[in-house]
């Protein structure tokens, strides 16, 4: 019997894992060969030596959402008191902020930390914090339960542009050298667009500037001179469009925890208060504030100048007062028909002194 015929000879063909490593070989051959090549011509340019690690890029860290994460990368301009840094972090708060008004800065020089604080379209108050990874974490708080009604009260917006960053940092640089502790400079508005610039050691005030120009802070009130340039300061940032209508001095260790001058400033739809906080306590040198006229309790319509305000008076009438909380309202009095000096105990005297009761 013939033997029998063997299998037929067949073509091989290979299979689809081979030639799926093949193509992965070829890919990696070819992406090592362009790697290799871009090598060497960055060797070339740099003199046949490895070339220096580029610096970060001048573009600003990107933001994180509202989750409260941390920003991506660290800051591409080397320190938080860059006045780029500084706007961009403004800018990148007023694009994740629906309708935000920027009220407040703050930047502390040895932590490298800076807060923006200010309200949302729904008079929320926001504040940001950021850091030289960029930005750090959000806190929100209610208007309508820390203040009330939406809308009873504002603070001034910030002005904008390079300028008032840059004087930020030229106050941050100006570093007080009697100051052994945390460093910080805050910034705020007034209603009449002047920039205040309060500088803080150990968060304790220690210098302030309205705009580049420095500003006294006294100690106490303990005479005629610390007296008028307590008087002075919020008078000369009030709003020029409206009349100061009431003025309130606190002195002494006041009830309330700090010492200043309070201007109130009239008109119908509401009225601007003006504090200037100069006797070394932890707020700001001088504040503005926007309130309701909902919230307003005296009459209205009588105009205050400054020059009719003796300090002399002031401070005789300080050192006669029997009064722990020290607390004197220059307000008109329908009673009186005039403008009086009130005293929390209840003794009233005219502008120029005289006892009224």
């Amino acid at each position: 019997m013939p033997a029998p015929q063997g299998p037929a000879t067949r073509r091989r063909i290979p299979s689809t894992m081979s030639l799926a490593a093949i193509l992965t070989l070829a890919v990696l051959v070819a992406a090592t060969t362009i790697r290799w090549a871009a090598g060497q011509q960055e060797r070339e340019r740099c003199g046949g030596q490895p070339c220096p690690q580029a610096s970060p890029s001048t573009s600003a860290p990107s933001s994180s959402g509202q989750d409260g994460t941390t920003g991506t990368g660290g800051s591409r301009h080397g320190s938080i008191t860059d006045p780029e840094f500084i706007a961009w972090a403004v800018a990148d708060t007023e694009d994740n902020t629906d309708g935000f008004t920027p009220t407040k800065l703050r930047v502390g020089v040895l932590a490298e930390t800076m807060t923006i604080s200010g309200y949302d379209a729904s008079s929320a108050y926001v504040i940001r914090r950021y850091s030289t990874n960029g930005f750090e974490s959000e806190s929100r708080s209610d208007a309508a339960e820390d203040q009330g009604p939406a809308s009873t009260s504002m603070e001034a917006p910030l002005p904008t542009g390079a300028e008032f960053y840059e004087r930020l940092v030229i106050h941050l640089e100006d570093v007080d050298a009697e100051c052994p502790g945390r460093l910080e400079v805050s910034a705020t508005s007034t209603w009449s667009q002047q920039a205040v610039y309060s500088q803080f050691c150990s968060y304790r005030l220690t210098r302030a500037w309205v705009n580049e120009t420095q500003i006294p802070l006294p100690d106490s009130f303990s005479d005629a001179t610390a007296i008028s340039e307590v008087l002075d300061q919020p008078f000369a940032v009030a709003a020029p469009d409206r009349p100061v209508t009431g003025v309130v001095l606190r002195y002494g260790n006041s009830r309330e925890g700090w010492d200043g001058c309070l201007v109130y400033q009239d008109n119908a739809e509401g009225f601007l208060v003006t504090t200037s906080h100069l006797t070394g306590g932890s707020d700001d040198a001088i504040t503005t504030r926007w309130m309701s006229s909902r919230t307003r309790s005296w009459e209205t319509g009588h105009e205050l100048n400054r020059d009719e305000i003796d300090p002399t008076v002031i401070e005789t009438i300080m050192n006669s007062t029997i009064d722990e909380h020290g607390l004197l309202t220059i307000i008109w009095s329908t009673g009186f028909e005039q403008f009086t000096i009130q005293a929390r105990s209840g003794a009233e005297y005219a502008l120029d002194g005289t006892r009224l009761n």
